[in-house]
């Protein structure tokens, strides 16, 4: 289990040979929370990060990658990084570890354009 980086914490059990991944969400003053369960995922450790927003980003597997806030979850097929990468948050961003490489993940919000 990791600690509680604003607000979450991401668990993984095994039983009967399936493994399954809980989310837990926190309020700010921990008096509830949320849980979201995933079934029969393939387990590759625990490798997440929170933004100073409260915005989780969760590598989930090889195959997936996952942002969310809350129960609001956004899901990425096919990431453009492994399970061995390290994730961290600075101000600024997201960072991911490789070895000696440091790869830095920015997001922008673009304003919507309507339609004339």
């Amino acid at each position: 289990m990791q600690p509680f980086p604003r607000h979450v914490s991401v668990l993984v059990a095994e039983k009967q040979n399936t493994y399954y991944r809980f989310i837990l969400t926190f309020t700010a003053d921990f008096t509830a929370y949320s849980v979201r369960t995933e079934a029969d995922i393939s387990y590759e450790g625990i490798n997440f990060t929170v933004l100073e927003n409260d915005l989780c980003i969760l590598l989930a597997s090889a195959d997936e990658f996952q942002v969310f806030k809350g129960n609001k979850v956004h899901k990425f097929e096919r990431p453009p990084i492994n399970a061995n990468i390290r994730m961290f948050t600075e101000s600024g961003g997201v960072f991911f570890l490789n070895g000696t490489s440091c790869l830095r993940l920015r997001c922008e919000v673009t304003p919507l354009q309507r339609a004339s």
